[in-house]
């Protein structure tokens, strides 16, 4: 003899329960090929910075600035977008943007602006005096040009030019489309 609640149990235990309506059965995980993006457009990104980066006249706050704009509007595309094609949740929705939209976003806007950009004109300064350094030269320009930008002022090259005798610093730029002025050539003569 068996007892009846144990007989009750066994007959609901048999019986499937219904379904709460407001519970939704998740998708398969269809993410990997979003991270796969992400991490193949960060590692390029920041391939194209170490690469280029020397060639766009942008301060490092500059380019941090421009790195938390377009941060800020990639978050302006709601994760409702992104949540009908992928299974993302709200984390992966807030990395995927800062990690790989913004920095890609960037890189697409600096090349737009290295190849359409307007005729070059050149800026010429005396040199007052210069620091030799085992890869490059930093000089120091007349009445304190681009004293707080000195990547503008440093000449980065395996074959130096010959320093002794040069009095003048030139340095090569075209206004690119998007504002940002891109530095074609620096020189000392």
């Amino acid at each position: 003899m068996t007892n009846p609640n144990r007989q009750r149990y066994l007959e609901r235990r048999k019986e499937t329960p219904p379904l709460n309506k407001k519970l939704v059965v998740e998708k398969d995980d269809n993410m990997s090929f979003l991270a796969v993006f992400s991490a193949v457009t960060f590692i390029g990104s920041m391939l194209f910075f170490v690469v280029n980066i020397h060639k766009i006249d942008i301060s490092n706050f500059g380019l941090f600035r421009l790195l938390a704009i377009t941060t800020a509007l990639w978050f302006f595309i709601p994760i409702k977008l992104y949540r009908k094609i992928f299974t993302m949740s709200f984390y992966e929705y807030v990395i995927f943007n800062i990690i790989s939209f913004a920095p890609t976003s960037i890189v697409l806007l600096f090349i737009l602006n290295l190849t359409l950009h307007s005729s070059p004109y050149i800026e010429i300064y005396k040199i007052v005096d210069f620091e030799p350094f085992d890869d490059k030269y930093i000089f120091h320009l007349e009445d304190g040009q681009y004293l707080d930008d000195e990547y503008l002022r440093t000449i980065y090259d395996d074959n130096f030019p010959k320093i002794e005798g040069t009095s003048q610093y030139s340095i090569k730029f075209t206004d690119g489309y998007f504002g940002l002025r891109v530095i074609e050539e620096k020189s000392s003569h």
